[in-house]
């Protein structure tokens, strides 16, 4: 099954709490928003992480780098399949 309004509105709603925890420069705001196992690749070449725990002297040192931050997501399409199986 596609997404609902519902599960759509979730999403739009976690990515403005991103928004403002990472213009707030909340590190544990942030990232109690991601799974333990997230994993993925960040802007620098030594900014690859396997979890949160590797994510978060990352995002720290993001945090303390930028005197100030704006994050804002425009023109959101928001697709995805709910995981259910019927």
């Amino acid at each position: 099954m596609t997404l609902t309004e519902e599960q759509k509105a979730g999403v739009r709603e976690t990515l403005g709490r991103y928004c403002a925890a990472y213009q707030r420069k909340d590190q544990k705001a942030l990232l109690a928003l991601f799974s333990p196992d997230i994993s993925g690749y960040g802007a620098g070449p030594d900014e690859h992480f396997k979890d949160r725990k590797e994510y978060a002297p990352l995002v720290k040192r993001d945090l303390i780098q930028a005197t100030s931050i704006f994050i804002e997501f425009l023109d959101l399409h928001i697709v995805g399949e709910d995981g259910s199986h019927g």
